[in-house]
């Protein structure tokens, strides 16, 4: 009998909540997702779960990615708003 590798679980469970409601939390789950699916592959068959572990991962790119964008478009916002702040003051 297998037992699931605990990682994997801890894995999927980040990314999902990385992915729903706090992004940063995917970045942890591409961690242990990679970590994960390499303590299965070195277990000789007595751990499973390299599909939780790959769909941790998996959503941790994706909650990552979001996170990127949403820093990219603060970014963009903020510097528009300063950029028109400055020029209307000026008339």
């Amino acid at each position: 009998m297998t037992r699931t590798n605990t990682n994997a679980i801890v894995a999927l469970v980040l990314g999902i909540v990385g992915l729903t409601t706090c992004q940063p939390l995917g970045i942890v789950a591409i961690f242990l997702g990679r970590a994960a699916r390499q303590e299965i592959a070195r277990s000789g068959g007595t751990e499973s779960g390299d599909g939780l572990a790959q769909a941790g991962y998996i959503l941790g790119i994706v909650s990552a990615a979001l996170l990127a964008v949403a820093v990219v478009a603060f970014a963009v916002i903020l510097l528009i708003a300063v950029l028109t702040s400055g020029s209307a003051g000026a008339s």
